[in-house]
């Protein structure tokens, strides 16, 4: 299976970008993960990633296909994500493989940006930041992978990447909401330090307002443990790296 974004089908053509192959032999590679790997392409000026996808079982819908339909799932409810340029799956034996291209995500990393200047912003950022998180899941879905680092800033909105683990349901559990949300202060805690109180009460505060649930203070209680279980899980992982 190969689907391309029509509108860009012309741009892939001039840069030789036609069949499965050529997009699996495109790019450089930008980091390498167990059986996956992106790669960087720049076409025209433009900068893209290719995320490929090796060997996973027939049976699996695939990241790939996930991220694919996830996309569009959010930008037919207006949200921001990377455009969306092209979709392969195929075939490989008893396995498949898989790849997605999206160009590169407008604006700043959230991640970098409140280590740059996040008290000069604070007072519009973190506001912001959470009414869009209680819009998010207001809407139903959950990221699965919410960190400061997989939000992107252009000024004016918000864009999500890594879109692979992305769920939906009209109702969500709330354990999907407190997922997402461990995972935001979990990043934001690491780097606002003693900043991160603060934060946490400007976002408490709008997002329990704009979500649409009722949330209470247990919730932000199970908010609390999961970030100390992403924190322990975090401390195992990068012992095991000095080993």
């Amino acid at each position: 299976m190969l689907e391309i974004n029509p509108a860009y089908q012309e741009f892939l053509r001039d840069h030789g970008l036609e069949g499965f192959e050529d997009f699996w032999q495109a790019g450089e590679l930008f980091k390498a993960k167990k059986n996956r790997a992106i790669y960087r392409l720049s076409l025209g000026g433009q900068e893209l990633f290719l995320k490929k996808y090796f060997a996973f079982p027939l049976w699996q819908k695939g990241e790939a296909l996930n991220e694919w339909e996830a996309a569009k799932s959010l930008l037919r409810c207006h949200f921001k994500v990377p455009q969306p340029v092209a979709l392969g799956v195929r075939r490989r034996g008893l396995k498949k493989e898989a790849f997605t291209l999206f160009f590169r995500a407008p604006g700043v990393r959230l991640e970098d940006l409140f280590k740059e200047k996040y008290l000069e912003i604070s007072q519009t950022i973190v506001p912001e930041l959470a009414l869009f998180a209680a819009r998010f899941h207001a809407c139903g879905f959950s990221h699965q992978d919410f960190y400061l680092c997989h939000i992107f800033w252009d000024e004016k909105d918000f864009i999500l990447i890594d879109l692979q683990r992305l769920r939906h349901r009209r109702r969500p559990p709330l354990s999907w909401l407190v997922k997402d949300v461990a995972q935001l202060f979990y990043s934001a805690r690491q780097v606002l330090g003693r900043d991160f109180q603060t934060f946490a009460g400007r976002f408490k505060e709008v997002y329990a307002a704009e979500v649409g649930r009722e949330l209470g203070g247990n919730f932000w209680r199970k908010v609390e443990r999961k970030v100390s279980r992403i924190a322990r899980h975090d401390a195992k992982l990068k012992a095991r790296r000095k080993i």
